[in-house]
């Protein structure tokens, strides 16, 4: 049996990151002058992202960027929730290529301690902490039979949440809890609304009963509102521990949950768990440390601030944040092969992959408000906020989705099978030809973007 209601001491006020925000084009696309920006879009797409435009905030008191060419991307690696590319580059005053990591922004750093601010060492059980600045603030101690990782770090709150599994006599007991960067257990004051540093009661225990098959941490993640989630799984099913900075610290222990994570916007989630026959079933709205069952069968696909979006054998449907059902769409058959996409603009849509009687694919944007299909369009390619890009008669288009006009189109030539990276605030295509191989790098709103040296 799992212990439901548990104390955790969260950090609060994480920028909340949208959770698939998007909205796909439509028939009757309105063509543009090449590479005209959507300005205004931009500005919306960049407010919810947090990033800023690869030319910069356009000051005339910044200094001069030493601009850099990239010849080639050895991987990538997400550091403190943000996504930085391996790559070789080289410098106009510098002989030879080097290495460094590079931002969405193509801002490159050659020193990886400038973006960490933790780093976990397996082979000891420890971790350390760093600051804003690279340096080193806390080591956590090595210590037989325990083994301690950082599993997520919220920004704002300068906030590690932190993973302790420790060897029993039988098994591994499972513990979490939250960190500042001194290395100090700390928890919420729900009075004061205060974050304080104690050393009591933490991290907190959230082992399963001994009759459990042992469990594997997976990925940590946030839900938003100061909910703070962290997967596990096992031979006797995937279990999601969510905690709940904002009732006291409680933790909620899910368990037999088919979806990778909780589908969540603003800390409002809903969840669906297997039933008893190995096939997805009851579907349940998450406030707190309460579920309230929805009265529906089907597929939970997604969420938004709006709502959940669910799969009923041939329709879909939408319910409120508290389980109300909103509207029904079976106007075509989803299809599933493409987990739908959400955006906020407007009162908020979903973009889903559509099939009609005869089986053509359609990409279709739906109101949330209302479940209208605003459009739908045969084009396909690759999402990255609210802009898709993708061939449009033999053109590399950006696409604005929420109203399927072209806002800019590629001034180089290139196949989507060559967009090595993408959906992560920018594209890296690695075009070859018989001059060899080029690296070309755009936003996903269709500006070039220059990478140069971060300071």
């Amino acid at each position: 049996m799992v212990r439901r209601l548990l104390r955790l001491w969260l950090a609060l006020g994480l920028a909340v990151s949208i959770l698939l925000s998007v909205c796909s084009c439509g028939e009757g696309q309105v063509a543009q002058p090449a590479n005209e920006a959507d300005s205004a879009g931009q500005e919306e797409y960049l407010a919810t992202s947090g990033e800023q435009p690869a030319g910069g905030t356009g000051s005339e008191e910044e200094e001069p960027r030493q601009e850099v060419t990239i010849t080639s991307v050895k991987g990538s690696e997400r550091i403190n929730g943000e996504v930085y590319y391996q790559v070789a580059y080289q410098a106009e005053d510098a002989g030879g290529s080097q290495e460094g990591y590079m931002n969405a922004d193509g801002g490159v750093i050659t020193d990886k301690r400038a973006v960490l601010r933790y780093e976990n060492n397996p082979d000891t059980g420890t971790f350390t902490l760093y600051d804003e600045n690279g340096e080193a603030t806390y080591t956590s101690p090595e210590e037989e039979g325990i083994q301690r990782q950082v599993q997520f770090y919220g920004k704002s709150d300068d906030a590690y949440l932190v993973l302790e599994l420790r060897k029993a006599a039988v098994g591994t007991d499972i513990y979490i809890g939250m960190m500042n960067r001194y290395g100090e257990w700390f928890y919420q004051d729900v009075a004061s609304d205060e974050w304080i540093s104690e050393n009591q009661e933490h991290p907190v225990d959230i082992t399963l009963d001994v009759w459990k098959t042992q469990l594997e941490p997976g990925s940590a993640f946030y839900l938003g509102d100061g909910k703070y989630g962290l997967r596990f799984s096992g031979e006797g099913g995937d279990y999601i521990a969510v905690a709940n900075a904002y009732s006291g610290g409680e933790i909620l222990v899910l368990e037999n949950v088919s979806n990778e994570q909780l589908q969540s916007h603003s800390g409002q989630m809903a969840v669906q768990q297997w039933d008893e026959n190995g096939q997805k079933g009851p579907i349940s709205y998450i406030a707190g440390a309460g579920e309230t069952p929805l009265d529906v069968k089907g597929e939970l696909l997604g969420a938004n601030k709006n709502g959940f979006l669910i799969w009923e054998e041939d329709r879909l449907l939408f319910y409120d944040m508290v389980g109300s059902l909103q509207w029904t769409f079976d106007q075509y058959e989803y299809d599933d092969a493409v987990e739908p996409v959400f955006c906020e603009d407007y009162g908020g849509y979903a973009v889903v992959s559509l099939l009609d009687d005869s089986g053509k694919k359609y990409t279709g944007c739906i109101n949330l408000l209302n479940g209208e299909l605003v459009f739908k369009t045969e084009a396909d390619g690759f999402v990255d906020g609210k802009y898709m890009l993708a061939q449009v008669e033999g053109q590399n288009c950006f696409i604005n989705l929420l109203n399927g006009e072209t806002v800019a189109t590629a001034s180089h030539d290139f196949t989507l099978d060559e967009v090595t990276y993408g959906q992560e605030g920018i594209y890296i295509i690695q075009h070859s030809s018989g001059d060899g191989t080029a690296l070309y790098l755009y936003t996903p709103w269709g500006d070039e973007v220059v990478p140069y040296l971060l300071g």
